[in-house]
């Protein structure tokens, strides 16, 4: 609503205030490290200036956020990512969607997160999400950030992707027909 009231020269310098905020978050985490309040308060800033700034900046934010929580091992990053994608989609869901690609396959790796603090700011993510079937829709896009997550050196990435693996599995074969078999060949035609 407010968005609609800003001239777009706003808008424009609330693009590049994104970009500071999201700077001033990841270099307020190495102090901030043991401090909880200061990460959400800066990720809950970045999700009301997303409201209002221009999409190229939301796209920067989250190749960004995606980046970081896909190479990053440490816990405190995991959480802030977590948290400020939440906040993003919770203030901004409209320039979130035309992100989608980018954020439905973290956010499915992100629901079997070790870290219990970054897998229920996950969850609530993609519940936020709330489209019919997002496994079914970027499963590409879903499968190829799991197996990135294979190649990683870190083994808690690579049990976290295992774990999504069979997340996947469960959820997509909810919606597929049994296959019947008939002696040693399978009816084709049933599979569809």
């Amino acid at each position: 609503m407010l968005s609609c009231l800003v001239s777009p020269i706003l808008r424009h310098r609330f693009g590049m205030m994104i970009g500071l905020l999201g700077t001033w978050c990841l270099i307020a985490r190495h102090w901030l490290i043991g401090e909880e309040r200061g990460r959400t308060a800066f990720a809950d800033a970045i999700g009301h200036v997303t409201a209002i700034c221009v999409q190229k900046r939301v796209q920067e934010l989250v190749t960004h956020l995606v980046e970081m929580y896909t190479t990053k091992d440490d816990d405190v990053s995991r959480c802030t990512v977590a948290y400020t994608l939440l906040q993003v989609a919770i203030r901004a869901s409209d320039s979130l969607k035309k992100c989608f690609k980018d954020v439905i396959p973290v956010a499915f790796l992100g629901r079997s997160d070790p870290i219990d603090e970054a897998q229920k700011s996950f969850e609530r993510l993609w519940e936020e999400i709330g489209i019919g079937q997002p496994e079914r829709l970027y499963t590409q896009e879903i499968v190829r950030c799991i197996s990135s997550g294979f190649v990683s050196s870190s083994w808690n990435i690579k049990k976290q992707s295992a774990a999504s693996v069979s997340l996947l599995a469960d959820s997509i074969s909810l919606h597929l027909r049994p296959v019947r078999f008939v002696g040693r060949m399978r009816c084709a035609h049933q599979c569809l």
